[in-house]
């Protein structure tokens, strides 16, 4: 599985397309993660200053329709944690969980929740 960090309002942006980090227009790749704990570290390396939820998706990289690239840690030989880097747009469908990134009021990453259920709208309650 793979992590990538994104801003709850971008993920939902367009729904019915594939997902786009803005590293995908500038730099031709997305940055991840190979496992929760490497993306909680650079989270909390790389604070992000982001109003509102932050979200990790977790990738089934065997579903993703882009390829992906695992380089060699950039830490060199001593740092287990390679850098991965998916060379397209994210198809949804290999999208298998999406979790919410708690942060401390620096923008540092402290762990991953599952989000909460989204409230329903009012207009969903009215009887006809």
């Amino acid at each position: 599985m793979l992590y990538h960090a994104v801003p709850l309002d971008l993920w939902l942006a367009h729904p019915d397309d594939p997902y786009s980090a803005a590293t995908l227009r500038t730099d031709g790749t997305m940055h991840c993660s190979v496992s929760e704990e490497a993306l909680l570290a650079a989270m909390t390396r790389f604070p992000r200053k982001v109003e509102g939820p932050l979200l990790a998706l977790v990738i089934d990289e065997e579903k993703l329709d882009a390829p992906v690239t695992f380089e060699a840690p950039a830490g060199g030989p001593s740092s287990q944690v390679p850098t991965v880097r998916i060379r397209g747009p994210v198809n949804r469908g290999a999208v298998v969980a999406v979790m919410e990134i708690e942060r401390d009021g620096e923008g540092r990453a402290r762990r991953l929740v599952s989000p909460p259920p989204r409230a329903k709208s009012p207009r969903s309650e009215e009887t006809p």
